[in-house]
């Protein structure tokens, strides 16, 4: 896989998202910072890796919903295939600069398998936390 640079711009942005999560009650992943409902979900399901995935506008071009949506199934089917527990997603920006992207969080998916298939979908970055529950932002590009 070849290395691009990402502006720090763009990075300081995946870093600064609101990452959601659909449980009850729902709650949100900030990177570097763990997170006790990430760590209470974790032990519930009996894994110890979590993956906060999107396919949504591949290497940061925005895409119409129809293309989005289309990639989003694609990863649907990736992530099943590691017969893994999913629960919904949404990432956000709190400037709103850009649009909320829906998103996935794959329990007990390996940091290798997340990070394969956020580069066959062409994202620039992935969020994944291990044991820890301290979601961390993998560089793709």
């Amino acid at each position: 896989m070849s290395v691009t640079c990402l502006p720090e711009s763009l990075i300081s942005a995946y870093r600064a998202t609101r990452y959601r999560v659909f449980t009850s009650p729902d709650f949100e992943l900030a990177v570097g910072q763990r997170s006790n409902a990430l760590a209470d979900l974790c032990r519930t399901h009996a894994v110890n890796s979590a993956a906060f995935l999107t396919a949504w506008n591949p290497e940061g071009h925005l895409q119409n919903e129809t293309a989005n949506r289309e990639a989003f199934a694609r990863l649907q089917e990736r992530v099943a295939s590691h017969a893994v527990t999913v629960i919904a997603g949404f990432g956000e920006d709190p400037d709103g600069a850009w649009a909320g992207e829906e998103s996935l969080l794959a329990l007990g998916l390996s940091r290798e398998a997340a990070c394969d298939i956020g580069a066959e979908l062409r994202q620039n970055a992935i969020v994944w936390a291990g044991a820890d529950a301290v979601p961390e932002l993998i560089l793709l590009r």
